[in-house]
């Protein structure tokens, strides 16, 4: 059984997802001591409402419907449930900002070590093969290993641009539209 049950819907173009929490402490941490807006969302919450927007094409706008049961807040603090919402999202925005630089930072380095290491591959090779001609099983294991160190260097970079960046760089337009959302809070059951 779902714990947060889930709907989405379209109305006149607008997509809206609605969320049932069954108690407050679904939504927000519970040991979160500050007040709202700067209360933190439960990892369920967070994991629950990313994965229902990460399939969303990124340029439509969507609205966050979170029903939670009724005399939970007052209805002059809905909106500050909403902002907690948003708020959530935007420092999980930095902290996905500092995480991207610091894995762009790498990605280069791994650039720089998948050169660095196709060059002296390529040195070996010319001198054991080319320079010295006499083709022993050293010279060959030596080769060998060279080969190997390099297809395992140039593919990992590859990995790291091809599939790692990406799912990064979504992962961050995901959360930066997290922080843009419309939140409405509807007091239900």
């Amino acid at each position: 059984m779902k714990e947060i049950r889930i709907a989405k819907t379209l109305t006149n173009g607008k997509i809206a997802i609605d969320m049932w929490f069954k108690t407050l402490d679904q939504l927000f941490d519970v040991s979160d001591p500050f007040p709202f807006p700067e209360k933190e969302l439960t990892d369920l919450a967070e994991d629950t409402i990313f994965e229902s927007v990460i399939d969303l094409y990124l340029r439509k706008d969507f609205d966050l419907v979170l029903h939670i049961p009724s005399g939970s807040v007052s209805p002059a603090d809905e909106d500050q449930l909403a902002n907690a919402v948003r708020r959530h999202f935007s420092f999980r925005l930095d902290d996905l900002g500092r995480e991207k630089k610091s894995s762009w930072r790498e990605g280069q380095v791994s650039v720089l070590l998948a050169i660095m290491n196709a060059f002296i591959g390529v040195f070996v090779f010319y001198y054991l093969y080319y320079v010295n001609p006499a083709t022993t099983f050293i010279s060959s294991l030596v080769v060998g290993v060279f080969v190997i160190i390099n297809w395992v260097t140039i593919w990992d970079t590859y990995e790291y641009f091809v599939y790692d960046w990406r799912k990064l760089w979504r992962k961050y337009r995901v959360y930066e539209k997290l922080t843009r959302m419309n939140v409405i809070i509807r007091q239900t059951y």
